[in-house]
């Protein structure tokens, strides 16, 4: 069970990480191909946002699946 779920987690960490590094590359160009247009960067920087809480929505979960993990290894 235990071996599993480290399994899970690892394999979800790379999708994560993998999926978060393209798509703030993705975002960057955006905001570079938006120039001064002020409505697209307020949409870029909105999504942005909308990774940066996906990360730490990840991140949080993550901590509180190994803390459950090393109690029910004890």
């Amino acid at each position: 069970m235990v071996s599993s779920l480290n399994l899970l987690i690892d394999i979800l960490t790379v999708i994560v990480g993998i999926f978060s590094v393209v798509s703030i590359s993705v975002v960057g160009v955006q905001y570079l191909m938006a120039g001064r247009n002020e409505a697209k960067v307020k949409k870029v920087k909105h999504r942005m946002f909308e990774i940066i809480i996906g990360l730490t929505a990840y991140a949080t979960v993550t901590v509180v699946l190994k803390w459950i993990q090393f109690l029910i290894m004890k």
